[in-house]
């Protein structure tokens, strides 16, 4: 086993019981009026934060230092502004992708971790706490899917070569101003494909389309600890992924954001997003 593999399995291991540690948390909260306590209102961002985000990143951020002492770990409240080390494995934890979801109850959050090194992206895992699904992916080897059961999937995205009958999804930023700009390119984007879809959690919109349940995704200013673990995924999954800033690519003509189609529609899903006016929502 290479150490891409090795990073897998490490994911895959404190992702899954991040995940699991969600799941009971939820079923033990009962109704989502009980929920007031779960919340915190001093997020990082301002945003109102569940405290069980914390308690998943502290799992995480445990887990790893057994399993990989000596790595560094950068996640939501913890390492951030510290700079990577030359050679160091680095862990990017989202705790709960989509956290914003359990305050009213929404079933619709995963756990994302990735392991990069100098900048790379060598493994990834994101768990679903709602269906039990586990995403993983090392560089160079694949991406699957393994349901509850235990049962494997190699995964890659549907094939669909025609944008108006591709199904896209997208995510929309908390800061006002760039959500309305988001609103205007996804109400221009709509004339060109068969739907547009959002559940409010970008590691889970990048495992759907490395499993083919949607053909694009796109999504402006994101964290990139939210998209770390899935842009990996849909990438070693055979989809056409750009991660923001990165070189080599000409997506700042739709505003550079973290992007991941189909090799099918992809080169049309990017000229579609121009003519809507992607570049203009940063």
């Amino acid at each position: 086993m290479g150490l891409n593999e090795e990073l897998q399995t490490a994911a895959e291991l404190v992702a899954s019981g991040g995940a699991a540690l969600v799941a009971d948390r939820v079923a033990d909260a009962g109704p989502v009026g009980d929920w007031p306590g779960h919340v915190l209102v001093d997020g990082h961002d301002g945003d109102p934060l569940p405290y069980l985000d914390l308690l998943v990143e502290r799992m995480i951020v445990q887990g790893l230092a057994q399993i990989r002492p000596g790595d560094d770990v950068v996640a939501r409240e913890y390492g951030r502004g510290e700079a990577a080390r030359p050679g160091r494995v680095r862990w990017v934890v989202e705790p709960i992708s989509g956290a914003a979801n359990l305050v009213t109850g929404m079933p619709a959050c995963a756990v994302s971790v990735a392991a990069q090194q100098d900048g790379v992206t060598l493994a990834a895992a994101v768990a679903d706490p709602a269906s039990g699904w586990l995403w993983s992916a090392a560089r160079g080897a694949g991406a699957v899917l393994r349901e509850p059961v235990g049962t494997e999937f190699a995964l890659w995205p549907r094939h669909v070569d025609r944008l108006d009958q591709a199904r896209i999804a997208t995510g929309f930023s908390g800061d006002r101003g760039v959500r309305l700009r988001q609103g205007q390119v996804a109400g221009r984007l709509l004339t060109e494909v068969r739907d547009l879809r959002t559940v409010g959690s970008t590691a889970l919109h990048l495992c759907w389309v490395a499993s083919g349940f949607v053909d694009g995704f796109y999504e402006h200013g994101a964290d990139p600890a939210s998209w770390a673990a899935g842009a990996l995924i849909a990438e070693e999954a055979g989809a056409m992924v750009h991660a923001p800033g990165a070189p080599g690519h000409d997506h700042g003509v739709i505003g550079d954001p973290v992007f991941a189609a189909n090799r099918g529609v992809a080169t049309d899903l990017v000229l579609a997003l121009r003519r809507a006016g992607a570049q203009t929502v940063l």
